[in-house]
């Protein structure tokens, strides 16, 4: 497989993770809203949310990596 499909899908693996994510973090909040907030409730919204920035995160790290190559400190 060329380099360029498997980075591609790479990428593409990495956003529907993160539409997923962004699911359940939607469904997550608008069930907490129409159930009452309790603590077990929140934390798994605060949890869903941090795992959403993190594959954001990581969404951004990929694609910069294959539009631009590795990330290089200036000194090197």
């Amino acid at each position: 497989m060329p380099a360029w499909i498997s980075n591609s899908l790479k990428i593409l693996s990495t956003i529907v993770m993160h539409i997923v994510v962004t699911l359940f973090l939607f469904g997550a909040i608008v069930y907490t809203i129409f159930t009452g907030l309790t603590v077990f409730k929140g934390l798994i919204v605060i949890g869903l949310f941090f795992l959403w920035v993190i594959s954001f995160i990581c969404i951004v790290m990929k694609l910069y990596e294959y539009l631009f190559g590795r990330w290089k400190n200036d000194h090197e």
